[in-house]
């Protein structure tokens, strides 16, 4: 009986690590842009294509994507080699640095690309330019995923390809 006992005490505890670190990987969140010009470096060198995802607060859509889909994949490192992704909080009314290292309003970033609904994600090249159809909004969570992972594989064929 005693036996049973340590045996119960020691797979709750390794049960709660595994859960731990599953949910360790959901804390690490996607970066805020505030140069794109820096991610222009990168995206250039490493030949990836950026995803620029624009969200605001109070978007429940834009923390269910969080949640679901972008802070577990980017926490993970499935995107590493993929993509390099990055937020734009179109509520920012702050100042960027431009594509090409020019400081710009935050608000004249989201106008430019025409982003009014959220959230919205982009795919982009070094020079800002699209390089697949946008995704704007989240129209069935179930297959999103899949769906993001198939553009951001069309945009890395595209960036190659150029």
């Amino acid at each position: 009986m005693r036996y049973l006992q340590w045996f119960a005490v020691l797979t709750g505890f390794c049960l709660s690590a595994v859960q731990a670190a599953d949910l360790s990987a959901a804390w690490v969140t996607v970066p805020a842009t505030q140069d794109l010009s820096a991610d222009a470096a990168l995206v250039n060198s490493q030949h990836l294509p950026l995803l620029l995802v624009f969200a605001q607060e109070h978007c429940d859509y834009c923390d269910k994507l969080d949640r679901e889909v972008l802070n577990p994949n980017y926490g993970t490192g499935a995107y590493d080699g993929k993509v390099i992704v990055r937020h734009f909080m179109i509520d920012n009314f702050g100042t960027v640095n431009d594509f090409d290292g020019k400081r710009i309003e935050a608000s004249a970033l989201s106008h430019r690309f025409k982003v009014y609904v959220t959230p919205t994600l982009l795919l982009l090249d070094n020079h800002g330019r699209e390089l697949v159809p946008r995704i704007v909004g989240i129209g069935n969570m179930d297959f999103f995923a899949a769906y993001l992972d198939q553009s951001i594989a069309a945009a890395h064929v595209k960036l190659r390809g150029n």
